[in-house]
């Protein structure tokens, strides 16, 4: 029985330590003279997709003869609604061209397939001018130092209050009527436009499609780092397209990304607070049964959208809060929860200390009783790091003296 005591005074000490590390931690990975990505509920974001004939040829080789680029686009795509994203979509082969000169608010997965099937209708063709099209793209953004920079963010549809980024998909291969020199200049103003984008607060991330081995990925690593961008993903095959879902997911959002595995009924978790969207990523011949946790609503396949002819996604904006069941025949499928970012001090707490496993640990504490202790509701958020930290450290203490003095009045000689 004293034994039991004394794991259980170990087991509240850990869990108050744990909960500690989660919140101080976001609060200062970011210390100074370290380089912090920022991420984000959303993006002002414009793709910028190759349809030269050097990613497939009439032989049916190349660097994307599978056409991984298309995957690539709907899956990324397929995370935006709900995040207030707004995007653009530019193709080139021998010249560029826009979907539309406005960036469009991504807001169902209508907007996903209106966009992905653009790009994957589109016819392909030689010469690969990938400087024309990174030039439009830059246009999409104002320079800081212009007069009229609100009318111009107006004019485009951008969101001054989300970052900008520009998403190259390419093999980097610049291939141009006029030869080298042609090739030579065209090469050079790309490396200018990379630089004017770092000026205009506008990262260029880079995906290589190099299946063939014969794409020009250095070269597209160096224009992502000109920008300020450290994003830049290689993909050679089908099988790492899925790596580069995930350094581009983790790149771009604050979220989680999951497994959804087939068989038995299982659960996940979604954030109480902060959670922008659901999305469920499954194959067609799937079947799933998905169960909100409060309203207990049921997701089926008759949810689902088609996204491609492998994929079908379920999106639901604004999920419920709390542990979501499911059960799942077929392949195995995915989820993703994009979370805002710059949840205040009591809200992350909140989130922590209501998850499992802390909430169990806790023996269950209610939400209207964490509510309470953890100050959900106070209209003045903390957001200086040196309050965050006082505050946390303060909770901790207390939560450690509360149970700590229990244990110790029910077993004397143990603390």
């Amino acid at each position: 029985m004293e034994k039991q005591k004394l794991k259980a005074t170990i087991l509240c000490m850990a869990v108050l330590v744990l909960l500690c590390f989660q919140v101080l931690i976001p609060a200062f990975a970011a210390g100074e003279g370290e380089v912090e990505i920022k991420k984000s509920s959303g993006f002002n974001i414009v793709f910028v997709v190759d349809t030269s004939l050097s990613l497939r040829t009439t032989r049916g080789e190349g660097t994307d003869p599978g056409g991984l680029r298309y995957d690539a686009l709907g899956q990324i795509l397929s995370w935006l609604p709900g995040t207030k994203s707004r995007v653009g979509i530019i193709t080139f082969n021998r010249n560029a061209s826009q979907y539309d000169p406005k960036l469009r608010l991504m807001e169902s997965m209508d907007d996903v397939v209106e966009l992905r099937d653009y790009v994957a209708n589109k016819k392909l063709g030689e010469w690969t001018n990938i400087t024309e099209a990174m030039e439009q793209a830059l246009e999409f953004f104002p320079n800081l130092d212009a007069s009229n920079v609100q009318a111009e963010r107006e004019k485009r549809g951008l969101d001054e209050n989300l970052p900008n980024l520009i998403m190259l998909f390419t093999d980097g291969v610049i291939d141009l009527p006029g030869g080298r020199s042609a090739v030579s200049e065209s090469a050079g103003r790309l490396t200018s436009l990379a630089k004017e984008a770092k000026n205009r607060e506008v990262e260029i991330a880079t995906v290589a499609l190099n299946t063939n081995g014969e794409a020009q990925s250095e070269e597209l690593k160096k224009i992502s780092e000109l920008s300020g961008s450290s994003l830049f993903q290689e993909v050679r095959s089908a099988a790492g397209l899925k790596e580069a879902f995930d350094a581009i997911h983790d790149f771009l959002f604050s979220s989680q990304k999951f497994d959804l595995v087939a068989g038995e009924s299982k659960r996940f978790q979604v954030p109480r607070i902060g959670a922008l969207a659901l999305t469920i990523t499954l194959s067609p011949d799937d079947a799933i049964e998905l169960t909100s946790p409060v309203s207990k609503r049921v997701y089926t396949m008759d949810d689902a959208e088609m996204l491609d002819d492998d994929h079908m996604v379920i999106q639901i904006p604004q999920p419920e809060g709390g542990s979501w069941k499911y059960k799942l025949s077929g392949e195995d499928g995915g989820g993703v929860i994009p979370t805002n970012p710059d949840l205040s001090f009591s809200e992350r707490l909140y989130n922590t200390i209501s998850s499992p496993p802390l909430a169990g640990a806790l023996n269950g504490a209610s939400d209207a009783l964490v509510s309470t202790l953890l100050g959900k509701k106070l209209k003045k958020e903390l957001s200086k790091k040196g309050v965050v930290a006082v505050c946390v450290l303060g909770v901790v203490l207390v939560f450690t003296a509360i149970f700590c003095g229990i244990f110790n009045f029910l077993s004397p000689g143990y603390l």
